[in-house]
């Protein structure tokens, strides 16, 4: 199942023009925080399921790609989250979650360098004026410089 859903992940990926499908009015976001919630409680392979289906019909909704970006790394398929975070901030190059969220994952690949640079990306893109992504991912460099990584 894995291998099937890596081979339609790299087609999303690859999509280029956008769908018609779109979900109903009002159910995304309810949709997208029940999913966030099986993620949180260690539900990542069914949660991942539930978003594939929802990128499916919905595959110009950056918050999609972003929340199955992070299924993935919760689950440590690093390649594939890095490859969904790409996709959402394609979509939406100032998700600000996605930078912050991308970030995170540049920290645990041993990439820092590219997390600072998100951090800067991201700055700009809150204008350092209350943005709780700026703050945690600023809180997660630290850290890793600390050595709490």
């Amino acid at each position: 199942m894995r291998g099937f859903l890596s081979v339609l992940m790299i087609g999303l990926l690859a999509w280029s023009t956008p769908s018609q499908a779109m979900a109903p009015a009002g159910s995304t976001n309810v949709e997208l925080s029940e999913v966030r919630e099986m993620i949180l409680a260690g539900q990542r392979d069914e949660a991942i399921q539930k978003l594939w289906k929802y990128v499916e019909t919905n595959p110009e909704d950056a918050d999609g790609f972003n929340l199955l970006a992070y299924g993935y790394r919760k689950n440590g398929q690093f390649d594939l989250s890095k490859k969904a975070y790409d996709r959402a901030l394609l979509l939406d190059p100032k998700h600000k979650e996605a930078h912050e969220y991308l970030g995170e994952l540049y920290l645990q690949t041993d990439q820092l360098e590219k997390a600072e640079a998100l951090l800067v990306e991201l700055g700009q893109i809150c204008d350092l004026e209350g943005c709780e992504e700026y703050d945690e991912l600023e809180e997660a460099i630290a850290d890793c410089k600390g050595g709490k990584k």
